[in-house]
């Protein structure tokens, strides 16, 4: 008898059971979809962090020069993180240029074509054909490039900064005795540095230099000495086309090669530069007027330059070819607005 009394209690106990699962079923569902929507909520969240902070290291990458390491960090978002991210195409199309890739550099910036505010697709279609580097092309790859012009401009035995420097002290005959110089594309102060060391007081020293990157890294080159008294955040071309200030003496190491015609250019120097002032310009030297696609900038033939000048206005003062090393040869111009 109290066998059956316990079957009938568990059975009773079972039904409860099942009553009470039944009836608080919606709600536990209802709390199960919760959660579920919750944790796709946080999936999606985690994902869109993760595929943000790869897009910053390759970024990071990029700007440090680490060119392998930002293409698996675009193509890792692009493949697994979100797939067709056009960020992360538009930059894997930065990061082919760079690397002279251009084929795939075309390929990635049309999948990123939204990204594509420099446009840069359409420069690199049209890079055999180039006569002036656009301002905001120029300006980033002026950027990425900035630690190449830490030794860019010197070998074991040569320093063309030393020499431009020292050709224009050898050449000079008179100055005021407080002057002014204008560093056209100043890049890292290189030279900057030894026109402060070198020259003879009393000065104003007053940069010219697009890039950001190269401003920054010129101070941290450099930190204990202040080298320029002014600094310009623009194009050297577009500065000496438009401003109204004059300058005793103008230079430039290779901060004005962006442009095939120089004509313009020294025309505009000629105004920007005071009765009986000097520029010193250095550019890199060819037997006819090329482009580096590589380097973003144009070599020219030393008759041209010197027929440019004259003119201009300039007289020739001097003029110095420097052989850095194989098929890398500069020439230093020293001219001066005679009246």
């Amino acid at each position: 008898m109290q066998i059956i009394k316990d079957i009938f209690s568990t059975a009773n106990k079972l039904f409860k059971s099942s009553v009470a699962f039944i009836v608080n079923l919606p709600s536990s569902i209802l709390k199960g979809k919760a959660w579920f929507k919750s944790y796709i909520k946080q999936f999606h969240y985690n994902l869109n962090n993760l595929s943000e902070s790869n897009l910053k290291l390759g970024i990071y990458h990029l700007e440090n020069r680490n060119f392998n390491d930002a293409i698996f960090r675009f193509k890792f978002v692009d493949k697994y993180l979100d797939k067709g991210n056009k960020e992360a195409n538009y930059y894997l199309g930065c990061v082919y240029f760079m690397k002279n890739n251009y084929p795939q550099a075309v390929k990635y910036l049309e999948k990123g074509a939204s990204e594509d505010k420099i446009n840069l697709k359409q420069f690199i279609k049209q890079i055999d054909n180039v006569q002036q580097v656009p301002d905001d092309i120029y300006v980033f790859h002026r950027d990425i490039n900035a630690e190449i012009f830490i030794d860019k401009f010197a070998s074991d035995t040569k320093n063309l900064p030393q020499i431009i420097v020292q050709e224009l002290l050898n050449t000079i005959e008179d100055l005021p005795d407080q002057y002014s110089i204008l560093d056209l594309g100043s890049n890292i102060s290189i030279l900057g540095n030894e026109l402060r060391r070198k020259m003879p007081d009393s000065f104003d020293l007053i940069r010219v230099e697009c890039s950001s990157e190269m401003i920054v890294l010129g101070e941290a080159c450099f930190p204990d000495v202040t080298i320029y008294d002014n600094t310009h955040q623009t194009l050297p071309i577009k500065y000496v086309a438009e401003t109204k200030e004059q300058y005793d003496v103008i230079v430039s190491l290779e901060g004005i090669s962006y442009q095939a015609d120089l004509a313009p250019i020294f025309d505009n120097l000629y105004k920007v530069l005071k009765d009986n002032g000097y520029i010193a310009l250095c550019f890199k030297y060819s037997q006819s007027r090329s482009f580096s696609a590589k380097h973003l900038e144009f070599s020219y033939n030393e008759e041209q330059i010197v027929e440019l000048l004259t003119e201009s206005g300039f007289t020739i003062q001097s003029k110095q070819k420097i052989m850095l090393e194989i098929k890398n040869n500069y020439y230093i111009f020293i001219a001066r607005k005679s009246i």
